[in-house]
């Protein structure tokens, strides 16, 4: 428990080889959908990181974010149509 009277309970959620350390109680959500090629994977875990320090945690499926982003390529047809599959 913090001076604020938050209670912070760690987890831990694996992605793409990297572990990520969060706080679970009082936390905002975010999903992160990724499409396309390694750099964007890359991209995905620096928004991640950036977010933590906003207050979010990540969460597996859209229906418990508060927030949700969708990372694509545009240089390639094939992850930008699946963006559209996805909305």
């Amino acid at each position: 428990m913090d001076a604020s009277g938050r209670v912070h309970a760690l987890y831990y959620t694996v992605g793409t080889g990297h572990i990520f350390q969060k706080r679970k109680a009082m936390s905002k959500r975010v999903y992160i959908k990724t499409y396309g090629c390694q750099m964007n994977e890359h991209d995905s875990q620096r928004m991640l990181f950036m977010l933590d320090a906003l207050g979010y945690s990540p969460t597996d499926t859209p229906d418990t974010a508060d927030l949700i982003l969708v990372n694509t390529c545009s240089v390639r047809a094939n992850p930008e149509n699946k963006v559209y599959s996805f909305l």
